[in-house]
């Protein structure tokens, strides 16, 4: 569960999907991002504490949902963010940003290629 009201790239969504653990978050920007609401966690419309509770009972109350919801959390991670992943968009967006000659560069030493 993710009580804040205001994220940027909340890491604590990432690790529990990567657990194969569904979230329970309030419905703001960085979590939207995230959390697809139903299918690996539950995102709370209203701000209030109650609406988070509510909708942590409904997945404590219901065992399958919450291991669905988990397999599919863990599922959108290791797709979408894997170090394999997360490496090649940072390389491809440096490699951009760089222009042609970003084409020639080698990191550590040991040429990292995507």
């Amino acid at each position: 569960m993710l009580p804040s009201r205001y994220e940027g790239l909340p890491l604590v969504i990432l690790e529990a999907g990567a657990c194969g653990l569904p979230a329970v978050a309030y419905n703001v920007m960085g979590v939207r991002g995230l959390v697809q609401h139903g299918v690996n966690g539950l995102l709370a419309e209203r701000l209030e504490p109650s609406a988070l509770a509510a909708s942590l009972d409904m997945l404590l109350g219901n065992p399958e949902l919450c291991a669905e919801m988990g397999a599919a959390a863990q599922q959108i991670v290791r797709s979408d963010y894997s170090e394999e992943i997360i490496g090649a968009r940072l390389f491809n967006l440096l490699r951009e940003s760089l222009g042609a000659d970003a084409s020639a560069a080698t990191f550590g030493g040991g040429g990292f290629t995507p």
